[in-house]
């Protein structure tokens, strides 16, 4: 995984491995009644989590995550454990090997997003595509790929 991390320009230093668990069936239906985990929207099923406060101290988490190939993806923290709603709920099941880029909290995430807009000028979820273009996370890139602002 960690060749996939360097080829998309992300400093490996700045990664983590975690650990991902299934959801705690409590947290599960919580989750599916909200509404707020759809297929395909790991990003936005995340930001929506935490942003709404389904689980008081939930912290968003950019990552790249692998089910047979490894993919950019979002999964969330809840008192320091690791969980995947919209691969569980919508795949049936978690992928094999997690690393963690950055995670934030429902505080940190506005900042997060306004300093890394769309080139719309929208605010998105964090992305590394957004992060990436934006001064304020170049300790997450390498020199080599970061987008000068």
């Amino acid at each position: 995984m960690i060749d996939t991390v360097i080829a998309k320009g992300i400093n490996p230093d700045m990664t983590t491995n975690v650990l991902v668990s299934p959801l705690p069936e409590e947290l599960k239906q919580k989750i599916v009644d909200s509404g707020l985990c759809l297929p395909n929207r790991c990003f936005d099923n995340s930001w929506s989590i935490v942003m709404n406060d389904l689980f008081p101290g939930a912290e968003y988490v950019l990552a790249f995550a692998c089910r047979v190939l490894p993919v950019e993806h979002s999964i969330i923290c809840v008192n320091g454990k690791y969980y995947d709603p919209t691969w569980e709920l919508h795949l049936g099941n978690i992928g094999t090997k997690y690393v963690m880029l950055a995670k934030w909290s429902k505080k940190e995430l506005p900042e997060v997003a306004k300093k890394a807009k769309g080139h719309d000028g929208y605010l998105y979820p964090p992305m590394v595509r957004f992060l990436e273009t934006s001064h304020h996370f170049n300790k997450l890139f390498l020199r080599s790929n970061v987008c000068k602002v």
